[in-house]
């Protein structure tokens, strides 16, 4: 986001999203990870697949600080969600979204089911 900021006032129509644009462009969407928990844990817990709504580092950090359980993880989901609707929908040009936004659905289910199923029970059974 940083990135992005910085080179706000350097982009314009002629001149809009250089290779240390798309950098920060790419760099800020890890934040989508937290929406992905989020969305996940909240999906587990509804269909009645998991006895907790919030799982992974978010749930263990709120336990070491015996805080609400899932007030790290709805926090950082909202910022993620943010960010996210941010840089899809204010820095990704008009013409590139929609392929933006497939091309990201795609990717991240791919990625999904290639680290949970395929290479991360490989390298770390």
């Amino acid at each position: 986001m940083l990135i992005l900021y910085y080179r706000k006032s350097k982009r314009n129509s002629k001149n809009f999203l250089k290779y240390f644009d798309w950098t920060g462009v790419f760099l800020s969407l890890f934040w989508l990870r937290e929406c992905f928990n989020l969305a996940i844990g909240l999906s587990k817990g509804i269909l009645g697949l998991s006895v907790d709504y919030f799982g992974g580092d978010e749930a263990n950090i709120s336990r070491l600080l015996n805080i609400p359980h899932g007030s790290i993880g709805i926090t950082l989901g909202l910022i993620g969600l943010a960010i996210s609707c941010y840089i899809i929908f204010r820095i990704i040009p008009k013409s590139f979204r929609l392929t933006f936004i497939i091309a990201g659905f795609v990717g991240g289910l791919s990625g999904y089911g290639f680290w949970f199923y395929l290479l991360g029970p490989i390298l770390l059974p």
